[in-house]
Order: C-alpha cells, then sequence, then structure tokens
C-alpha cells in the first residue's frame, strides 16, 4: 500500500540507512521506556519492507518465534490521550498497519479486537492476528499485532511473528512484558 508511493519509498531508504540498535535505545530512552531481552532471545536484522516499518527484532534461539518492535513516539502523536473516549485515531493506524502486513483490502480487513487495558499504564490496546504477505512475513505465515497507547501518547507495537499457534503460544505474553514505562527509584 504505503510502498507505492516513490516518495515513501525514500523516506523509508533514508531511515533504514540509518537503523541500528543504538536507534532503538535513543527511541526507548526519549519516550521514557526501557526493554528487556526475555531469556532465550537474541537479536536478529530488521527485513526491509516499504509496507510495514519497524525498528527493532529479536527471535526466539530455539524456537520460530520472532517480535518485530515499533516505536511512535508521542511528538508525533497529536492523538486524544482521554482514558473514556474511544481513540478512532489510533485505531484507524492499527488498521492501515494490519492491511499492509497482512496484504488485504478494504474488503478483507483482518479482524481488530480493541482489548481491556492491561495496565495503568496503556489508555488503549488493539489486537489482531492474520496470515502474513511473503513480503513482511518471511520466514514467518502468521503475524499477531498488539498496538499498546501509553498515558504519555506513545505508541507501541509489537509485531509476534510465528508458524505454529499452539507451539508458540507461550511467548506472546512474555513479548508484552519486554517493554514498559520507566519506574522512578
Amino acid at each position: 500500500m504505503f510502498g507505492q508511493n516513490e516518495f515513501i519509498k525514500q523516506k523509508f531508504d533514508s531511515i533504514w540507512a540509518t537503523l541500528n540498535d543504538t536507534l532503538f535505545v535513543q527511541l526507548l530512552n526519549e519516550n521514557d521506556l526501557e526493554f528487556k531481552m526475555p531469556n532465550n532471545f537474541e537479536l536478529t536484522d530488521v527485513v526491509k519492507n516499504y509496507d510495514v516499518f519497524y525498528q527493532y527484532a529479536i527471535k526466539h534461539q530455539k524456537s520460530d518465534f520472532e517480535i518485530r518492535y515499533f516505536i511512535q513516539s508521542a511528538d508525533y502523536n497529536t492523538i486524544n490521550t482521554s482514558p473514556i473516549q474511544r481513540d478512532n485515531i489510533s485505531f484507524s493506524l492499527f488498521t492501515i498497519l494490519t492491511m499492509n502486513a497482512s496484504g488485504s483490502n478494504w474488503s478483507n480487513v483482518p479482524e481488530i479486537k480493541e482489548i481491556p487495558i492491561s495496565s495503568f499504564d496503556f489508555t488503549w490496546e488493539a489486537y489482531s492476528g492474520f496470515y502474513t504477505k511473503p513480503e513482511f512475513g518471511k520466514d514467518f505465515n502468521y503475524c499477531e499485532i498488539y498496538a499498546r497507547r501509553l498515558k504519555s501518547s506513545q505508541m507501541l507495537y509489537y509485531f509476534m511473528m510465528y508458524n505454529d499457534y499452539q507451539a508458540e503460544k507461550y511467548l506472546v505474553e512474555k513479548a508484552l512484558r519486554t517493554i514498559k514505562k520507566k519506574t522512578n527509584p
């Protein structure tokens, strides 16, 4: 979808040229977040893809499971942060991300579920699961995306890639605990 626009391709190419672990750490720090590498995971390469951008990826050392992260800075978001009102802008952006990762179109959008807020740190959460298109999925058949908006307006996206849900479902909860707000000592 976005990959069809030459301007966006050029923009992504310039971002990929500077993409490294330091950028992810910088985004975490700028947004007052911390990342903890889960046991049995290791860093893996970011797959260059024009439809779905992410900044960091880790994979499980013993199974077919990968987590891809995208942090959208609070400075970039100008969305309503009310915990009471439905967040239509975040929902719309999440829908577009889901369509791009799955290769769907408006007539076949994967189901998106807004989920009960799991923590006092979040004001909005949503989830979708679907078969991936090859360009994004690489070696994986299935993707679950979780979107979480923090009270400070940052958006966190977790792309969990795998082939066998029954074998990998225990890793999903582990993945969702990898990024959190920094706690003051």
